[in-house]
């Protein structure tokens, strides 16, 4: 069966075989990259190349949101009140989360480009 999205796969982006998921899965990474992303041909021209550095950036952002959070009560402790921090400490959370979610998104769409299809399961 074709037309099939694995668990986990990016809302807004049709499955591998649908006949819009190249420009549609385009159009999503470049809401997931730097603006400035959108000003490289090349991304345009290779999906392949687009997906290989959101993927990067996916990590980075993922990596500085950790190191953030583990440094928050050592760095911050001296200039916000604790509640200030607590709020610091509760939106790098969330945003660890997202990117987490954004990260095996992101990988998926790769093995897409990459020719992986998935089948229905029972």
């Amino acid at each position: 069966m074709t037309n099939v999205a694995p668990p986990g796969w990016p809302d807004g982006v049709p499955p591998p075989d649908a006949p819009d998921f190249v420009d549609r899965a385009v159009l999503w990474l470049f809401d997931n990259a730097p603006p400035e992303f959108r000003s490289h041909a090349v991304f345009r021209r290779h999906p392949e190349a687009l997906v290989f550095a959101v993927g990067h950036y996916t990590d980075g952002a993922l990596a500085a949101s950790r190191e953030a959070y583990a440094s928050t009560r050592r760095q911050l402790s001296g200039s916000l009140d604790p509640t200030a921090v607590g709020e610091v400490l509760g939106a790098l959370e969330f945003e660890g989360v997202r990117l987490v979610r954004l990260q095996r998104e992101v990988a998926l769409v790769a093995e897409a480009f990459a020719g992986r299809r998935w089948s229905q399961r029972l």
